[in-house]
């Protein structure tokens, strides 16, 4: 704040000495700081006070330019500020501004400054007097009050809830962000006459009553609760639910107003209906999932499951929620489910997830991939495991097969080149000249390609048994000599039974051309298929005639290959006899598909 103005101080006649030391007295008792200065801001009086706050002495300042003193040497942006000041009352106008002093101890106090001109006899300044008076204490409570009223504004206007308050005029003053979506609809409502506001949101007869409340409050003091209000709202014509309370503050400016705080109950009843409806989503999310989904306690205990779970593991809810995840789990497996699941409750870990298998209620295994992850309390500690479970029966199969194929593949390759010279020695014996020789070598060896591809591309369909074997068998130039008969039924398999089968025909018919019935020209190998009444396969392989027999020192690769396919892909079983007239082998198994 700074102020200038024509305020002249004309030439006073001289006074006496005894008047002189009696105005000294006057100046020096005077509390604020007072002076003289010459026109060009030569300090030549100050008065006690004005040396006293600053520690000072008369030959510490008079004589000195006015700005390099104590006072105002400890700010250049200050000194440079009242030379400007002592420009302008030496050119004859006043000047009054607040403004920064320093004093004793080197602190800091505010004061509002004025330096007035004097003129001469004639007319011109010979003289700038100096006075100022110490504001430090009322310009810190101002800054308190304003602090106070920012204060109590930004608590009331931040507050995330309903909140508002009207003020000794009857005017809307505040509105807290919790309760600006009910005056949405008022247009600038912060300073208008609240009762015009509240005629805006809500119909007679029930805005007059809450205005009467409002005013009656304000003049009393007398609280006011209402723990439900139901009423259409004027402005949009919906039926709303309040729970509210009014009472009597003391605003910052000193003067009385009402706070009113509310809580609309239909919000929180449109929040109760949609926390039904997505509960019902959960739950029928939860009981209709395709994948196994439970929750369960810290030792174990099963405390909800659905309907999947319940599948897959063949009890009903009832039953496995009286049983612990040990009491279904496959024995092997305990110990490293229960060390993941340590890791999780002490918080070592978020989740985790590994392949196991369960005991059925009927006591056959399944392999499930479960996934698991903990909800926790509001201090950190478990509340409950949730855990997503996977069947991986099917997946477990079919990587048990493809780890059988690879293998038979890699012994296939071992055989591929026995095979071709067994059958060129054979093609050999019977042959007449190099041509005829190389077309029989050629047509076999692109009978092998087929027989190949038969075995490794199921595809889709049905197969003839007695051909699939014919064409198996007519590699090693078996079916044009008369040595093999295949008699019995007809019968006709689906691809995966077909495919399995000639994994088992191929590696006898090499192990035949290596060792048995082919391997000279003198054996034979008699087949007989037969389709009982309930629906099994009866496979009869007989050589005789070859090399003698004699039962190997260990169970060769070959013979793993037919147990496992017979066992595991066919659902059969398989006897294997080494007989000194041959090799026997008759297999049983289901002519229908595994699901």
């Amino acid at each position: 704040m700074e102020a200038s103005g024509p305020a002249r101080h004309a030439a006073s006649p001289p006074v006496s000495g005894a008047a002189n030391e009696r105005l000294r007295y006057i100046i020096d008792s005077v509390v604020a700081f007072v002076g003289a200065l010459t026109p060009d801001g030569i300090l030549t009086d100050a008065n006690a006070l004005a040396l006293q706050s600053a520690n000072l002495s008369r030959d510490d300042v008079i004589g000195k330019p006015f700005w390099d003193t104590h006072w105002w040497s400890h700010d250049p942006a200050v000194q440079d500020r009242l030379r400007r000041a002592i420009a302008t009352a030496a050119g004859g106008e006043f000047v009054g501004y607040e403004t920064e002093i320093r004093v004793a101890g080197d602190a800091r106090r505010i004061i509002y400054f004025q330096i007035t001109p004097h003129f001469g006899p004639d007319g011109a300044v010979d003289e700038l007097i100096l006075s100022g008076v110490d504001i430090t204490d009322s310009k810190l409570a101002e800054e308190s009050a304003r602090a106070a009223r920012d204060t109590f504004e930004a608590l009331v206007t931040n507050s995330p809830f309903g909140i508002y308050v009207v003020d000794a005029d009857f005017r809307l003053s505040l509105i807290a962000k919790g309760a600006r979506k009910a005056f949405e609809n008022v247009a600038q409502p912060i300073g208008r006459d609240f009762d015009e506001v509240l005629r805006i949101l809500w119909p007679e007869p029930f805005v007059s009553e809450a205005l009467g409340r409002f005013r009656h409050t304000l003049a009393t003091g007398e609280a006011y609760h209402s723990p439900r209000t139901v009423e259409t709202r004027h402005d949009i014509g919906a039926l709303e639910s309040y729970d509210w309370k009014i009472e009597r503050i003391t605003l910052p400016d000193g003067r009385f107003g009402v706070v009113c705080y509310f809580y609309d109950l239909s919000e929180r009843e449109h929040y109760e209906a949609a926390l039904r409806q997505s509960e019902a989503r959960f739950r029928a999310t939860f009981e209709n999932a395709a994948v196994g989904i439970a929750h369960t306690a810290r030792d174990g205990r099963w405390l909800r499951v659905n309907h999947k779970l319940c599948e897959i593991v063949g009890y009903s809810a009832e039953e496995i929620e009286h049983l612990t995840f040990p009491d279904i789990t496959y024995s092997q497996d305990i110990e490293i489910s229960q060390q993941h699941l340590a890791r999780l409750a002490s918080g070592e870990i978020d989740d985790f997830q590994l392949e196991k298998r369960y005991v059925r209620k009927d006591g056959s295994l399944v392999w499930v991939k479960k996934t698991v992850g903990a909800v926790r309390a509001d201090d950190g500690g478990l509340d409950y495991f949730i855990a997503v479970i996977e069947d991986i029966s099917a997946q477990k199969e079919a990587q048990a097969r493809q780890t059988l194929l690879v293998n038979e593949l890699n012994h296939r390759v071992k055989n591929t080149l026995a095979t071709i010279q067994a059958m060129a020695s054979h093609t050999l014996r019977h042959a007449d000249d190099p041509q005829k020789f190389r077309d029989a070598f050629s047509g076999r060896l692109r009978a092998i390609a087929s027989a190949h591809d038969s075995i490794f591309q199921s595809g889709q369909g049905s197969a003839d048994l007695a051909v699939l074997i014919a064409s198996q068998l007519g590699v090693f130039g078996a079916d044009d000599t008369g040595r093999v008969s295949i008699s019995g039924d007809r019968v006709i398999l689906g691809a995966n039974r077909a495919h399995a089968l000639g994994l088992i025909v191929h590696e006898l018919s090499t192990n035949a051309a290596k060792y048995g019935a082919l391997s000279d020209s003198s054996g034979r190998i008699d087949i007989t298929l037969k389709e009982t009444p309930d629906g099994n396969i009866v496979f009869d392989w007989r050589e005789s005639g070859g090399p003698p027999v004699k039962p190997p020192a260990r169970v060769g690769f070959g013979s793993r290959l037919i147990k496992n396919t017979v066992e595991n892909m066919m659902q059969g079983k398989a006897q294997l006899e080494y007989k000194p007239e041959g090799l026997r082998l008759s297999l049983t198994f289901a002519k229908g598909e595994r699901g």
